[in-house]
């Protein structure tokens, strides 16, 4: 019997506000498929799945899994599709055994005892059909990153085998599956990551079918038969395994833009190093060295997972270091902690915005009041009226809109929370910024403003570190770019070399020694 395609997208859209997510995208996946999906952050991945899973619901378009007609949302027991996300979601103070059977459903059956003999047996059977070879009473804690990486895809398969027989027994269509990967190896080496390869070929040997999401797209031309493209929201090209190339791929996810897009700056390469990091190891950062000098911009970036998210934490006391050093303006910082680091000027804006950087039930004014608080106090009373009015000039040089310093954050725009937050370090005299995804979230507009307000921080004199995954504002910022590989700089890019494509070449680089000499 011929298997119905495990996906059928056409023409799907989905807009949030003033941001078109996803204008036509576009996708088939074939009974037996290992399916690759990439393209920038931004493209409509993460909200195409979103839908697929019934968190989001689309404007238009429509969707069939596994030869039956979606309704939205997607309920997500209506049709046999499981996911495995990034952070696999796993308990790892219990065993493997438990961890796979965690989603049956146990509360349905009321007091009913849970019947253990029968489950090891089937959760058995599934590791051996799927040639993982873990033990079923092993912690999951005790286990390598990529045996965790096939627990969650075993649990998946589980998942989908409960609902196959749910569906089945309801004469509800075929016994095809779809299982979707979202970054399935982030943080896994290449050797480990051939182990989850290996298990996805299995499962396409048995008919199964797989969405395989990823930024790593020399993994991607490697395991996958197909490949789609999206960019800007919609579907630009689809790739067989004849054709694909990593070359390929990259020029259909930049398209036409430009590869060069940094503007021309006046550099002073003898300006004094505010800013040297030596041999900071700490989460997935291991001995990374780096630094950057007075009115100099430096990017770093790499894959999902390769340690870049934990360098601005590390280097101003928010995660604990295991080792190295941090000097601002020559002086080190005897103790890597966030009071010692604001002291000397060096501030952090976090990626998370409005779960870390702003309080967002509190109005503008209380939050860029909050770092200088001590300066709104005049002996027993707060200087409300001298708060405000300091606020109003902050927002009015940052063009917040509305230019209202009493609106609570969650009243403003995304954009406008932004210059908030950079707001709320830019008036404390910085010497150091680092900059953590500094235009997630935001609109085009309000990138190119923040990108702006970012050129001028430097051209006064700071020492600017932008943090990022978005190859478009580093290619456009940055006069260098440190790119990681498992927590270790493995490229340096300078201002002749940042291009996109170099960019993602150097992210995308297949090796585990130093591309250039680092410092």
């Amino acid at each position: 019997m011929t298997l119905p395609h495990a996906l059928d997208v056409r023409g799907l859209t989905k807009r949030f506000g003033a941001t078109q997510a996803l204008s036509d995208g576009t996708i088939t996946i074939e009974a037996g498929e290992i399916h690759g999906l990439v393209g920038e952050n931004g493209s409509g991945k993460s909200t195409l799945v979103k839908i697929l899973t019934g968190f989001h619901t689309p404007d238009g378009g429509d969707v069939r899994i596994c030869g039956s007609a979606a309704t939205f949302p997607v309920r997500p027991d209506a049709h046999p599709v499981a996911v495995v996300h990034q952070d696999l979601g796993l308990v790892l103070s219990i065993s493997v055994l438990e961890n796979i059977v965690v989603t049956d459903g146990f509360g349905a059956a009321g007091n009913a005892p849970i019947p253990w003999t029968r489950l090891r047996a089937e959760v058995q059977a599934l590791l051996d059909r799927l040639r993982i070879a873990v033990r079923l009473d092993a912690l999951v804690g005790s286990l390598t990153r990529a045996e965790q990486a096939l627990v969650g895809i075993a649990r998946a398969l589980r998942q989908l085998d409960l609902r196959r027989a749910a569906l089945s027994s309801q004469n509800s269509g075929s016994q095809a599956s779809l299982i979707i990967l979202d970054e399935p190896t982030a943080s896994l080496s290449s050797s480990e990551a051939e182990l989850v390869f290996a298990t996805l070929r299995t499962i396409a040997s048995q008919g199964g079918s797989a969405l395989y999401i990823s930024h790593k797209l020399m993994e991607v031309v490697e395991l996958c038969d197909r490949v789609t493209v999206f960019r800007d929201g919609r579907t630009v090209a689809v790739e067989t395994r004849a054709e694909m190339t990593t070359d390929r791929l990259v020029a259909h996810m930049l398209g036409a833009r430009p590869e060069h897009l940094a503007t021309e700056r006046d550099l002073d390469h003898n300006a004094a190093k505010l800013l040297e990091v030596e041999n900071i190891s700490g989460g997935a950062v291991h001995g990374i060295s780096f630094s950057v000098g007075a009115g100099h911009i430096l990017g770093i970036t790499g894959l999902v997972g390769m340690g870049q998210d934990d360098v601005p934490y590390l280097i101003s006391g928010g995660m604990e270091a295991r080792t190295g050093s941090v000097r601002v303006s020559g002086a080190d910082l005897s103790t890597l902690t966030i009071e010692a680091s604001q002291q000397a000027k060096l501030f952090v804006v976090p990626a998370d915005r409005r779960g870390q950087g702003l309080w967002v039930e509190g109005t503008a004014a209380e939050n860029l009041e909050l770092p200088r608080e001590r300066n709104n106090w005049r002996r027993l009373w707060r200087d409300r009226a001298g708060a405000l009015s300091h606020a109003h000039e902050q927002m009015r040089k940052l063009d917040v809109r509305p230019l209202n310093p009493s609106l609570p954050i969650w009243a403003f725009s995304g954009g406008n929370q932004q210059k908030i937050l950079l707001g709320k370090w830019l008036q404390m005299g910085p010497r150091v910024m680092v900059l953590h995804e500094p235009t997630q979230g935001v609109d085009v507009g309000a990138k190119r403003e923040i990108h702006e307000i970012i050129r001028r921080l430097a051209e006064s004199g700071v020492a600017v570190c932008i943090c990022s995954s978005d190859h478009e504002e580093l290619a456009a910022l940055c006069d260098e770019i440190a790119v990681l590989r498992d927590g270790r700089v493995t490229a340096r890019l300078g201002a002749d070399d940042i291009e996109i494509p170099s960019i993602i070449a150097a992210m995308n680089m297949n090796t585990d020694r130093p591309l250039m000499e680092t410092h």
